[in-house]
């Protein structure tokens, strides 16, 4: 059964009690009255009145009877009129009884319509797992159908599709479950919520569903928020998932998903993978745009070139690449004086020989930018297997010895005959020879100082 909340005007706050009207029988005229619900004007709690059915444009007059046959209210005023429903606004709020809409079309043809006020759902009758029949809309149609109540969970089952009545619940609260076959519709007006789920202890859900294909929660708006979620002291919105996204945000002219915050707008967590990945078509759209008051000053383009108005810092010291290495790649310890290799091209081994003019650079200890002649945004990042990060700029520490005498702060140095070593320059190195300039001391022995690179 189709259970079915009905705030139906956008100005007004139906009140907690309306009854669906039984149809009249069908006559000829083209008119015809579905239904009637009752509802009340927040402010002046005057009631309003929604009628649906078919032709209703072609309706003209109204009047609203007692069971007596006696007016009860002064003639209605029509608010709005569309071919499937009209809003008529009463002069006074009507008591709670019986009541009898009639309505003349431009024709001359009567409609009539019954419809009840008053009553509501007594949510201790369905915690217990009574209804009273009379308090519901549809009361006729349940007399056929089979209800079944339980102390935990109210069920009301049968097919309203043959007609256009259904089960209506205004206001009220159920205590215990509701469990519903077919579809619960909660239409609100203004600012009310016409559905609400309150777990007043325990760790339940407010408001709980799922889903075998479609999503088990789904919320749409126009010029809101499709789903919100609030919280004092825990998470607004959380979304579990086991192979798919927790939450997933799509949007045709916005962002797909909107983070506000004192501390942080998102943040992401991850145990494994990425915490944030993001993933654009091509073209010229941006993986990442940041902005201060609006102003853009930092961004990744979509072939993952970086573009900072502020510039860099790094935590590193020297600039380095991943070369391809000539012998054992893992005797390159960090420190290692490099010279290029000559029995291959862009390639690299540890000096061997004195003051040699094919001095490159050192083994990075800890580059501060590692470049690669490869793309370096995938899973195979960093150095790959027989190959070292060859510092060529910057501060590094280096392996020294005193072939050349003791190592003074200042010195220049050369590669020494002790493999991946530097030593002291002679007084007029050779051009080429030159790694760096020492900016530590060793007094004998070999040992590690650091060298501002300034090979030449």
């Amino acid at each position: 059964m189709r259970l079915l909340a009905r705030g139906l005007l956008p100005a007004f706050a139906l009140a907690a009690a309306a009854a669906v009207a039984v149809p009249a029988a069908r006559a000829a005229a083209p008119a015809e009255i579905h239904s009637v619900v009752e509802g009340r004007d927040a402010p002046s709690q005057r009631s309003v009145l929604v009628l649906t059915g078919r032709r209703m444009t072609k309706l003209r007059s109204f009047v609203v009877s007692d069971p007596a046959g006696q007016v009860a209210v002064g003639p209605p005023v029509l608010r709005s009129r569309t071919k499937s429903q009209v809003v008529l606004s009463l002069e006074a709020g009507l008591p709670a009884g019986t009541y009898r809409l009639d309505a003349i079309d431009s024709r001359g043809n009567a409609a009539t319509a019954s419809f009840r006020v008053g009553g509501g759902v007594d949510a201790a009758a369905l915690s217990v797992g009574t209804v009273p029949l009379d308090r519901f809309s549809a009361w006729e149609d349940l007399l056929d159908e089979s209800k079944v109540g339980t102390a935990d969970v109210q069920v009301a089952r049968g097919d309203h599709h043959h007609d256009t009545r259904y089960l209506s619940l205004l206001g009220g609260t159920v205590q215990g479950g509701l469990a519903v076959q077919g579809v619960l519709t909660a239409v609100g007006t203004g600012d009310s919520s016409p559905m609400r789920g309150t777990v007043t202890s325990g760790t339940g859900a407010g408001v709980f569903g799922t889903s075998v294909d479609g999503p088990g929660v789904s919320g749409t708006s126009t010029f809101h928020y499709g789903l919100l979620g609030a919280s004092t002291a825990a998470t607004g919105t959380y979304g579990i998932s086991t192979d798919g996204p927790g939450v997933t945000g799509d949007s045709l002219n916005g962002p797909g998903v909107y983070g506000r915050g004192k501390t942080a707008g998102v943040r992401a967590f991850a145990s494994s993978g990425s915490a944030i990945r993001g993933e654009v078509n091509g073209g010229s759209v941006d993986h990442a745009v940041f902005a201060t008051a609006s102003i853009p000053v930092a961004r990744i383009s979509s072939a993952g070139k970086g573009f900072f108005n502020g510039g860099t810092q790094v935590g590193g010291a020297d600039f380095a690449e991943s070369v391809a290495v000539r012998g054992d790649a893992a005797a390159c310890t960090p420190g290692t004086v490099m010279v290029v290799a000559t029995d291959a091209d862009r390639a690299f081994a540890p000096s061997s020989e004195a003051e040699c003019p094919r001095v490159a650079g050192v083994v990075s200890t800890r580059p501060g930018v590692l470049a690669a002649p490869r793309p370096c945004a995938g899973d195979d990042a960093g150095v790959r297997e027989g190959e070292a990060p060859l510092a060529v700029a910057g501060i590094v520490p280096v392996k020294v010895c005193d072939e050349g005498g003791p190592v003074r702060r200042g010195d220049l140095l050369v590669t020494a005959s002790i493999p991946g070593h530097a030593r002291r320059a002679p007084r007029r190195p050779e051009a080429g020879t030159v790694l760096g300039k020492a900016l530590g001391n060793l007094d004998s022995g070999r040992g590690v100082v650091e060298v501002l690179l300034t090979l030449r």
